[in-house]
């Protein structure tokens, strides 16, 4: 198409070309906190717990912040205090992916998780359900604080 000397393009996009909103895939939902946890390889039990924090919570798994690497298919027990709880929840998972925060100097994993009793699987999932239900706004998850035993 031309105008007064100057063309003008005018480009047509297929609408199975244009993005779609993304989808939310995740089968649990997830709360964002900082609860304490206790985690360490399953293969190397006589091994000290290591100490960490979690960033999100689903009854699927658990997103946590570490001060090193944890390789992918790694698979450890965990030991999650959830403020509130009376006592902490002992599960087995497996990382599914590993992310370096560059500035900062740690890690973020992503652990799916694969053992635990289905009693524990309803208490997180209630749990979640319930702080993500009634937490106020503005106030945030990681504003609690809990004593994990090992």
């Amino acid at each position: 198409m031309q105008d007064r000397g100057k063309t003008k393009w005018r480009m047509e996009i297929p609408l199975s070309k244009i993005e779609k909103p993304l989808v939310e895939r995740r089968r649990f939902p997830r709360l964002h906190c900082g609860s304490p946890i206790q985690f360490r390889n399953v293969l190397i039990p006589q091994n000290p717990f290591d100490r960490s924090l979690s960033k999100d919570l689903s009854a699927g798994g658990i997103c946590m912040a570490t001060t090193h690497f944890v390789p992918v298919e790694q698979r450890l027990v965990l030991v999650l205090a959830l403020p509130g709880l009376p006592k902490p929840i002992r599960v087995v998972g497996r990382v599914v992916w590993t992310q370096q925060n560059r500035f900062a100097g740690t890690y973020d994993s992503g652990v799916e998780f694969l053992e635990m009793s289905s009693q524990d699987r309803e208490t997180i999932a209630e749990y979640v359900e319930r702080g993500v239900t009634t937490r106020p706004a503005g106030r945030s998850s990681t504003d609690h604080r809990s004593k994990v035993d090992q």
